[in-house]
């Protein structure tokens, strides 16, 4: 019976030891459970402080993005803009163009009907010289007076001829010269509005040297043109009414 008390004494104790065991057990895990709850709650707090910021973070790259948009589209305006102002240059460089090339050539016409006025004037002279002579040949040498008058007539003839294309050339150089004035206050105003004064100086420059070189080349041209025309007879002889008709006809067609 001792010995059986005994075997249930060393029983008892080695369950109350395992018990303890167990219990202490339970008290680690309930301890381990209360700390990992706690680790559970900060990292949900932590959590939703992570949702906050990647929410204020997207609601940020939305932001960027949209201004990333407007940006994209300011710089295609901008672009549009450019490439609309460098057409217009484009089209206001060739108007330019144009109208320093009408110039030019409406220079060369008054050039030329200004050599043409010198001829007609010295022609409109000689003839009025040879009008008066044959009128005092017609006071001096009466037996020709009826020659005389016909010639006079001629004369006559070709001083309205020639008064009247004097009158048209002033007329057409009247003409010129408002069209060229014109033409320079345009390219005046096209000049403020372009802004690369130096080169358009450097061009206009260069356009009159070009100038230059043409109207002597005009000139050489108009006096070879001038050389073969004979000048007007004297009044003896019946050749020289028709004569001065040549002339004032030849002056005209030219």
């Amino acid at each position: 019976m001792g010995v059986r008390q005994r075997e249930f004494g060393s029983l008892y104790e080695v369950i109350k030891s395992e018990r303890n065991k167990y219990v202490n057990l339970i008290q680690a895990a309930q301890q381990r459970m209360s700390e990992m709850r706690q680790k559970i709650s900060i990292l949900s707090n932590e959590l939703e402080v992570l949702r906050a910021e990647l929410k204020t973070k997207d609601m940020s790259l939305q932001k960027c993005r949209v201004d990333l948009s407007a940006s994209l589209a300011q710089r295609e305006l901008l672009r549009a803009d450019v490439n609309k102002q460098v057409t217009l240059y484009g089209e206001r460089r060739g108007d330019m163009d144009q109208q320093l090339a009408s110039i030019e050539q409406l220079n060369g016409g008054i050039n030329s009907l200004e050599e043409e006025m010198k001829l007609l004037r010295a022609r409109y002279a000689r003839a009025t010289e040879l009008r008066n002579k044959v009128g005092l040949k017609a006071v001096m040498y009466n037996d020709e007076l009826c020659i005389l008058h016909e010639k006079i007539n001629a004369q006559e003839s070709v001083l309205k001829a020639g008064n009247l294309a004097l009158r048209e050339r002033d007329d057409e150089l009247r003409i010129l010269r408002l069209q060229r004035n014109e033409c320079q206050r345009e390219i005046g105003l096209e000049r403020r509005q372009l802004p690369s004064k130096k080169a358009l100086d450097d061009e206009i420059v260069a356009l009159q040297i070009e100038l230059l070189t043409v109207r002597e080349r005009v000139a050489e041209l108009d006096k070879l043109a001038a050389s073969p025309a004979a000048p007007p007879a004297g009044p003896a002889g019946g050749g020289g009414g028709g004569g001065g008709r040549r002339g004032v006809g030849s002056q005209q067609w030219r």
